[in-house]
């Protein structure tokens, strides 16, 4: 009651409004642009589901949903449809004829509503596998209303084929019926194409994903027609009375609902359009058996975030291909993720690596390859798949792996000063140093996470830039050490090609951040003591208890009072230049954009240097910057601006009016 109160925005009273919706006759005679009308909004509850928003704000509001008996043609009473079907006793008796027959509601209607309820359902089965998070990222809540899950697909299927021939048959004298005609065609091919997509999601079999490219292709098709054919009826139209957004307060719901607007019909066609594009994008990946690829995906997809294409649906689908799909990953557990971890970062294999652990190993005790592999294989696992959760999930999911991967780097260090030493090329250090990258890397996603969740106020922004030049620094040097550990005869291979991008764009990177950091000094105003404090808390993550069981000090977890000395350095440090550093970054973020992508992008490498660009694009809005500490003096932070339209982790320079 608390939250009613105080007029908590996300809760509702239940209170009904003093306007009366108007009443809806399931068998009103409807023309055929109002049952368009009618499936074009559908669409649009539909697309508003996979938003997050309830089944009862959404799909549940249309009338038709509730009253499926009363239109079904196995149970309608032929009399029905020629009573008095008026809203009012004295107005005329409108009864249905060959310019709006029955059909358009017992065939086709009925047909696109219980193909849409199949939709939920299958896509209710991928949502319910606990690969993205209920409440989170969606409602599982059904209101106690039937999705039609006992409905076998095939069925649905009939139903909507047999909308389509009737509306191919169908003999009128009304002129209208032409454009009519084809409009009603593509509505309920495009409700056909989504449900095999669906089915074939469902099945999960890898040979499905190959059969995904040309279905939506025809989706692009249908939906092309759709966009030219959307007509809105009048206000007085029986077919507005088809939805009522305050119907879920007559629903069985847990969840306090308030009504919702729904997207207009080009909004609508805009998302489906994203949506489409996403489940092509995963159709692709699904084919994908480089594991650094999804890597690489996974992080361009958080780093430019189009909540359009990453629809709930599309993130659990995506995740489920690459836990039971095409990567085999349940029939090879053992060997295929570490195979192709080893081969795609460092140019070896696995039978490399355990014939130098066999063979080189001087400790009493051999360790068991299972005690390294196993967890290997699933930090690996969880880490791709993490990659796909929500931002706040993905940091969350980012923080706890963290001390597993200090744990493997621990093992990994001990088992390197238990093995003879060699000259040149040493596959156990390499993969020591690989481990530690990776958690190098995952410290760097946490920090600049912050910015795009817009989680720092302007003293934490300070030292997130701070913290973000010596983690990358720190990677650069483990980066740089597996460059060389490569050996000259490799420096061509994708392995090599792919640390060379690294290391060229996350110096970029810390340039930048280096400048960022210098000219945000004069935004601490709070005691050291009081920012250590803040520090603690934005970054407890480094403090939690599990650590206190390692012997060896965990690589770049924060340290607060090399911040403060580095503060005071760079206050007195007359050489350093933000406005160089911003020219540096330029010059490798052009170098970088005009040459090879490289690496393991694959089909994504105008995605990566899309992102490089972009990069360039804030080193532009950044060439105002002081150009050495004394000019940075009197500089006023406050003209730069975050704003994640414009770049996730940088800020631009807004020039004072003058």
């Amino acid at each position: 009651m608390g939250a009613f109160e105080i007029g908590e925005p996300r809760f509702d009273s239940g209170m009904m409004s003093e306007n009366p919706p108007a009443e809806f006759r399931p068998l009103m005679p409807l023309f055929p642009q109002e049952v368009c009308w009618i499936m074009d909004r559908i669409f649009a509850c539909e697309m508003e589901w996979h938003v997050g928003y309830t089944l009862s704000q959404t799909i549940f509001s249309c009338h038709y949903v509730h009253n499926l008996h009363y239109i079904d043609p196995e149970f309608v009473d032929p009399a029905a449809i020629t009573i008095d079907l008026s809203h009012s006793s004295d107005a005329p008796t409108p009864r249905f004829d060959e310019s709006h027959p029955p059909e358009l509601v017992t065939r086709v209607l009925l047909g696109s509503v219980m193909a849409l309820l199949k939709c939920c359902d299958l896509v209710w089965r991928e949502l319910s596998k606990d690969n993205i998070i209920d409440t989170e990222d969606w409602q599982s809540e059904k209101c106690d209303v039937s999705m039609k899950e006992g409905y076998p697909v095939r069925h649905i299927l009939n139903l909507l084929d047999a909308g389509i021939y009737w509306v191919e048959t169908y003999q009128t004298s009304d002129p209208t019926w032409g454009d009519a005609r084809e409009a009603l065609l593509s509505r309920l091919r495009f409700r056909k194409l989504p449900q095999l997509l669906l089915q074939i999601f469902d099945t999960l079999l890898s040979k499905s994903y190959f059969s995904l490219e040309p279905l939506i292709a025809s989706a692009r098709a249908e939906l092309r027609i759709l966009r030219k054919t959307h007509t809105e009826p009048s206000p007085e139209s029986p077919a507005r009375t088809a939805f009522d957004p305050q119907l879920a307060r007559s629903l069985n719901s847990f969840i306090p609902l308030h009504v919702i607007e729904i997207s207009t019909q080009n909004a609508t066609w805009d998302k489906m359009e994203a949506w489409l594009e996403g489940l092509s994008e995963m159709g692709l990946l699904a084919s994908t058996e480089d594991i650094s690829t999804w890597e690489i995906v996974g992080h361009l997809q958080t780093w430019v975030p189009d909540p359009n294409r990453l629809r709930p649906y599309v993130r659990s689908a995506t995740i489920s291909a690459f836990s039971d799909g095409v990567l085999r990953i349940d029939r090879d557990p053992h060997k295929y993720l570490l195979e192709e971890w080893l081969y795609e970062r460092l140019d070896t294999s696995l039978g490399t690596f355990q014939e130098a652990l066999s063979t080189r190993w001087r400790a009493a005790g051999q360790p068991l390859m299972s005690d390294l592999q196993e967890p290997l294989r699933q930090l690996l696992a969880a880490h791709i798949k993490g990659s796909w959760y929500n931002g706040p999930r993905r940091r969350r999911h980012y923080m706890k792996s963290l001390v597993h991967w200090h744990e493997l780097c621990v093992t990994l260090q001990h088992v390197s000063s238990c093995i003879e030493p060699v000259q040149g090329a040493d596959v156990v250090v390499q993969v020591s140093r690989l481990a530690l990258s990776y958690r190098l890397s995952i410290i760097r996603e946490i920090i600049f996470s912050g910015f795009q969740l817009e989680l720092y106020n302007a003293e934490e922004r300070v030292f997130a830039y701070w913290y973000a030049v010596q983690v990358i620094g720190a990677n650069l040097e483990v980066w740089h050490a597996m460059l060389v550990g490569l050996g000259e005869g490799k420096q061509d291979t994708k392995a090599a090609q792919e640390l060379k991008w690294q290391i060229g764009f996350f110096r970029a990177v810390q340039a930048l951040s280096s400048a960022i950091f210098a000219v945000t000094l004069k935004q601490l105003k709070s005691p050291w003591e009081r920012l250590q404090l803040n520090c603690a808390r934005r970054y407890k993550w480094a403090s939690v208890d599990e650590y206190d069981d390692s012997d060896i000090a965990p690589t770049g977890h924060p340290d607060f009072w090399g911040f403060t000395r580095a503060c005071q350095a760079i206050i007195q440090d007359e050489a350093f230049s933000p406005a160089a550093c911003v020219a540096d970054a330029k010059q490798m973020t052009t170098e970088l954009s005009n040459g090879r992508c490289g690496g393991w992008a694959g089909r994504w490498c105008s995605d990566r240097l899309q992102f490089t660009r972009r990069l360039i694009d804030v080193c532009d809005g950044l060439s105002g910057l002081p150009e050495n500490m004394k000019e940075a003096a009197s500089f006023d932070p406050s003209y730069l601006k975050w704003d994640l339209a414009v770049h996730p982790w940088f800020p631009k320079l807004v020039q004072p009016s003058s």
